[in-house]
C-alpha cells in the first residue's frame, strides 16, 4: 500500500448529493469578492444509511453540513469548520427497545471520513460530534438529532485536489424517561452503513504551491552576516505544532 501523504494535527459523527450554497449578488459585491480571492465552500450533503438498532435494521437519513476552504497552500493545514451532522431516526427505532418509556434522547456520533487525492494517496479520519441538549422523542414520525462536531485539520505535502468523502457512522444514544431516570436500556450503540449507489463526497479542496518572494537585498551593515540562522524556519520546530506523518499502510 502506498504511503499516505497526509498528516493530521489532532481530533476532538435519501439519496446522495452535494449542494453548495452560492449567492449571486450585485456587480459591486461580486467585484469585492473577486478582490478578496476565492470564498470558502459551504456544503450540505444528504446521505442515506442503514442502521442496526437492538430492534433491528432501520433506515436513517443524515445531513452533513460543513465549510471547506476555497484552496490551501501546500504544507498548510486544511481545516473544515462549522461541522454539523443531523441524524434523522424513525421514532420507533428508540421506542421499540425501551417499550416506549424513553421520552428524551441525547448522545454523540463519529463519522468516518476518507481523505484522499486519488487511489494512490488516501487515509481514514474520524469526525466526532456531541449533542448539546436532549431532544424530545415524538410519539410518531421522525426524530431529527442535531449533532455539532469538530473536524481535525489535515496537511497534504504535494499540490493537487484533496477530497473528503463520508463513510460509516456510529451513534451512542443516551435515553431518559419523563421523570429524568434512565430508560432501559439506557444507552444504545448503533452502527450505520452508507447505502450503496450514492455520492458521499463532502468537498474537494485544491492545493496550490505557495508563492515565495525573492529575498531582500542585505543592507551594508548586514553584508557578510548570516541572514538565516541555521535551524530556523523548519516546519514543526515548535513542539506539538505539526505531528509525525500518518501512514495509510
Amino acid at each position: 500500500m502506498a504511503r499516505s501523504r497526509f498528516r493530521f494535527t489532532g481530533w476532538v459523527a435519501g439519496a446522495g448529493g452535494l449542494v453548495v450554497a452560492v449567492a449571486l449578488a450585485a456587480s459591486g459585491v461580486v467585484a469585492k469578492a473577486a478582490e478578496t480571492g476565492p470564498q470558502p465552500q459551504a456544503v450540505r450533503v444528504h446521505l442515506a444509511y442503514g442502521c442496526r438498532f437492538p430492534s433491528g435494521q432501520w433506515p436513517v437519513r443524515v445531513t452533513v453540513a460543513a465549510t471547506f476552504p476555497a484552496d490551501v497552500s501546500t504544507g498548510k493545514p486544511i481545516q473544515p469548520t462549522g461541522l454539523r451532522t443531523t441524524v434523522t431516526l424513525p421514532h420507533a427505532a428508540l421506542a421499540d427497545p425501551t417499550n416506549g418509556s424513553a421520552t428524551r434522547v441525547t448522545g454523540s456520533d463519529v463519522l468516518g471520513i476518507t481523505v484522499g487525492s486519488g487511489a494512490s494517496a488516501s487515509t481514514t479520519e474520524r469526525w466526532p460530534g456531541q449533542m448539546t441538549k436532549p431532544v424530545p422523542v415524538p410519539a410518531t414520525g421522525l426524530l431529527p438529532l442535531p449533532i455539532p462536531g469538530q473536524a481535525p485539520p489535515v496537511i497534504a505535502s504535494t499540490p493537487g485536489p484533496v477530497t473528503f468523502t463520508a463513510g460509516g457512522l456510529r451513534l451512542s444514544l443516551v435515553l431518559n424517561k419523563a421523570d429524568g431516570a434512565t430508560a432501559s436500556p439506557a444507552i444504545l450503540q448503533v452502527t450505520c452503513t452508507l447505502n450503496p449507489g450514492q455520492s458521499a463526497i463532502l468537498g474537494t479542496v485544491p492545493l496550490v504551491s505557495p508563492v515565495s518572494s525573492p529575498p531582500a537585498s542585505p543592507s551594508p551593515s548586514q553584508t557578510g552576516a548570516a541572514r538565516t540562522p541555521k535551524g530556523l524556519g523548519v516546519r514543526g520546530r515548535a513542539a506539538g505544532r505539526v505531528p509525525p506523518a500518518v501512514s495509510s499502510g
